[in-house]
């Protein structure tokens, strides 16, 4: 917008006046506006907010730090990518916080600073442990309050995050014949043993599905078959995109 007003009052100044000429009846100029901020360099945009360019180098000069300690050599271009992908991935968890109605005042960030700097070893106060992380005043507490709404926001995820689920443990003989289908399952309800029947369609699992959740399995009919049965039933033929099933609950 500076560029642009600048622009537009030196081109009407030219026209007023020509080469050689001395300017007549001209309007008094307007007093130039005030030059705007400085935009803040950014590392990357989330949703609109920046992540400023120095919160990324501070991340990335960490994780160099930390590979250093433990004796390991990813390349840069591998830590300046995980450094973007945390800042990136804290970011959407803050702003989900934001979204949730979590709030975070000026106290409670401070508290936490006053911990941090509590939190220092004998001889190193919060000011020498922020040039070593290469964070200053402007930069420290947008980003730790960025950290401390997205751990909210995390915690919140894994209570939501059920500690049971409902399971089967199932087999099943998958061929992608009708007919094929159709012998084995006569097969089957003449005496055949399912899981001597399913070894022979697939020799290296037997068929055997293991224990699944409801959700895992990608056939809508087939896992409606696995949850519905009881423990040593055999479902009918079930077909799929994929072929035809028959399932046996363990």
């Amino acid at each position: 917008m500076g560029v642009c007003v600048g622009l537009m009052l030196l081109m009407s100044a030219c026209g007023l006046v020509g080469a050689g000429s001395t300017p007549t009846n001209a309007a008094p100029s307007s007093t130039p506006e005030p030059p705007t901020p400085t935009p803040v360099p950014a590392a990357a945009v989330v949703n609109g907010e920046i992540i400023p360019l120095v919160e990324f180098q501070a991340s990335l000069a960490q994780l160099e730090a930390a590979q250093k300690d433990l004796g390991l050599s990813d390349s840069i271009d591998t830590l300046k990518q995980r450094a973007a992908d945390d800042l990136v991935n804290q970011t959407l968890l803050a702003q989900a916080a934001v979204a949730a109605g979590h709030t975070l005042d000026d106290t409670t960030l401070q508290a936490r600073i006053d911990e941090l700097s509590a939190q220092m070893s004998a001889g190193t106060t919060l000011a020498d442990w922020m040039t070593a992380q290469g964070y200053d005043d402007g930069s420290l507490r947008p980003a730790l309050r960025r950290a401390m709404l997205a751990a909210w926001q995390r915690d919140q995820i894994e209570a939501a995050v059920p500690q049971t689920a409902e399971q089967v443990h199932a087999r099943q003989i998958l061929v992608y014949k009708e007919e094929t289908a159709q012998r084995l399952y006569s097969e089957i309800q003449s005496g055949a043993d399912f899981a001597t029947v399913a070894s022979e369609v697939d020799p290296i699992s037997g068929g055997d599905l293991g224990w699944v959740p409801k959700g895992y399995l990608l056939q809508a009919d087939v896992e409606k078959a696995a949850f519905s049965l009881e423990a040593g039933k055999i479902s009918e033929i079930i077909q799929t995109p994929i072929g035809y099933h028959i399932i046996e609950v363990i």
